[in-house]
């Protein structure tokens, strides 16, 4: 029982642990260098090295694949859609307010007037506008601006009110696309009422507030429908009020 009392025995067990714990932090560094040297794969394809390279192929041919079907398509934004393009050209105005959808047919003009066709929505006694394109702003910018202005009649003669008219003014905010040869006009829709604000800066500063949403889109009749002779007569847009170019 003597051996138990001698003071070198636990010396020896602490250089045992020293020596065990050292050789293991030893193998985990050369594990660590030995990994850093290999090339770095995903964990799903530390197996197979060449998984990687097919899944990079496979992007490759996603974006050459992609590119022609776009051109096939001739998706434009703001910056390739001339100007001269949106002249003369008709529209289908939708607008979108809470609850209240309605469809507005309307054309462009050179002289930046809008002329204002039938509508399914508040039958109004006239309507005034006009509008601006920015050919050189960047796509994720603000390209297109109109204005409306359309009075409308209420009352009747004889009540307490009587008859009077009021004025309901919107400004419209929005982007460009084209596919094919059909372009299209979505963004927002702005009070105007506030004639300080009304301005497409006050709309980006959110100094305006949106009241809704809306699209435009383009109703002119294709070539192969005019050269086939498949054009509607009664699809075509009657335009009788013309705007005009005072606010």
């Amino acid at each position: 029982m003597m051996h138990l009392n001698n003071p070198s025995i636990p010396r020896r067990r602490s250089l045992v642990r020293l020596s065990c714990t050292f050789l293991q932090l030893l193998s985990v560094v050369t594990a660590f260098q030995t990994s850093s040297q290999q090339p770095q794969w995903s964990s799903a394809s530390s197996t197979n090295p060449n998984r990687y390279q097919r899944n990079h192929d496979n992007v490759s041919i996603l974006k050459s694949t992609s590119f022609p079907i776009l051109e096939s398509d001739h998706v434009t934004t703001n910056r390739d859609i001339e100007y001269e393009l949106l002249i003369g050209r008709p529209f289908q105005l939708e607008e979108k307010e809470d609850s209240a959808n309605c469809i507005t047919e309307i054309v462009l003009q050179s002289d930046h007037t809008i002329y204002v066709g039938q509508s399914d929505g508040p039958l109004f006694q006239k309507a005034v506008g006009s509008w601006s394109y920015d050919q050189e702003a960047f796509p994720s910018d603000v390209a297109f601006a109109m204005k409306l202005y359309r009075t409308y009649k209420a009352g009747y003669k004889g009540s307490d009110m009587g008859e009077f008219s009021f004025v309901v003014s919107r400004i419209f905010v929005g982007y460009l696309t084209q596919v094919g040869h059909a372009i299209a006009i979505e963004g927002s829709i702005y009070n105007d009422d506030d004639e300080e604000d009304a301005t497409i800066l006050g709309a980006r500063d959110g100094r305006m507030a949106r009241v809704g949403f809306f699209s435009m889109i383009d109703t002119t009749p294709s070539k192969e429908d005019q050269e086939n002779g498949e054009i509607d007569n009664n699809q075509r847009p009657n335009f009788m009020m013309r705007t005009s170019t005072s606010f």
